[in-house]
């Protein structure tokens, strides 16, 4: 049985132009969904949830940071080896880290610590951002996935150490209803969880 090649050169375009108005159409809809509008750029910053093959972005995060910006973040001056031995010690079993990445490149990270105090589960919280992205609302998008991620599995509280001149991380926390004490040259910021 011989094929006319116009009915072959008919049959792939029209294959290839349903697939191109299938894309298109999805691409529409994603496109109104994520909020983009003709003119302006892809919204490329993502929320994620991280876990253990996601270390090594966690650390290139936190190494690209200031050191002041550690020294936020860690309370106090730690040096490279610190932050990849702490970056090996998280437990993803345990801990929840949350990210807001550029493509595959994290530009802000939560960590979420889970402990156990007098019988109840609490969050110990790390947060961090880089400098060129902050103001853009990452540190609430993170804060406001820890809540949300708290109140299923049942925490009881978050608790925010900053030190007492990251006068951001405070606001960030009391925009959240934190109740806080300074004690020691650091601020203790502490977010009820409601049963």
């Amino acid at each position: 049985m011989s094929h006319h090649p116009s009915k072959l050169l008919v049959a792939a375009p029209r294959g290839a132009l349903w697939a191109a108005e299938a894309g298109l159409a999805l691409g529409r809809w994603w496109r109104a969904v994520a909020g983009w509008r003709p003119g302006s750029t892809w919204p490329a910053r993502h929320l994620a949830r991280l876990n253990s093959l996601h270390r090594g972005a966690i650390a290139r995060h936190l190494l690209a940071l200031s050191a002041e910006d550690r020294a936020d973040r860690f309370m106090g001056g730690v040096d490279d080896d610190y932050v990849r031995r702490y970056t090996q010690r998280i437990d993803f079993t345990r801990d929840t880290v949350f990210a807001v990445q550029d493509g595959s490149h994290v530009v802000a990270l939560a960590h979420a610590a889970l402990s156990i105090e007098d019988a109840e589960r609490v969050i110990d919280l790390g947060l961090s951002v880089d400098a060129a992205v902050r103001r853009s609302g990452h540190g609430r998008r993170l804060l406001r996935a820890v809540l949300d991620q708290a109140e299923r599995d049942g925490v009881r509280r978050v608790v925010v150490r900053c030190r007492a001149g990251n006068r951001a991380m405070a606001a960030l926390a009391h925009g959240f209803g934190a109740r806080s004490q300074q004690r020691w040259g650091e601020t203790v910021a502490v977010i009820d969880i409601p049963r």
